[in-house]
């Protein structure tokens, strides 16, 4: 975001366990397509937001390679998904956050773990960002 267009809005999508919002969240941003019918987010469909690179999705599972060094994972983010990647950002909130960029990932406590992958993510800047 820069400092002239901040956008912010808040959706929570909430139901009893099994009822497929984790479905529904990964098909919002298109990473799989729905059986039938369609999703759209922000007057998108679904499939715009996966190719459109402004869209990410953060898993409720910590989706952290324990054995890799956050650097290690800000690097693999960068090749794997072909994104820009603000790292300056992102190593002055790890730092803010008490976690070392050349820590193992699995060492962190819970929490930072937690906001690890987090933080990889905010570092996009994306236009929409879904927290599962």
């Amino acid at each position: 975001m820069s400092g002239d267009e901040q956008r912010i809005g808040v959706i929570a999508l909430a139901g009893q366990n099994g009822a497929g919002e984790t479905p529904l969240l990964i098909m919002a941003v298109g990473l799989v397509e729905p059986t039938e019918g369609g999703v759209s987010v922000l007057k998108r469909l679904a499939g715009e937001w996966r190719w459109a690179h402004s869209s990410l999705y953060v898993s409720q599972e910590l989706a952290l390679y324990r054995s890799f060094t956050i650097e290690e994972l800000l690097e693999m983010g960068v090749r794997m998904n072909r994104w820009e990647l603000d790292r300056g950002w992102a190593h002055k909130r790890l730092e803010a956050l008490g976690i070392p960029s050349d820590r193992r990932a699995g060492k962190p406590s819970g929490g930072q773990q937690a906001r690890a992958p987090l933080t990889l993510t905010l570092a996009k800047h994306p236009d929409l960002l879904i927290l599962d």
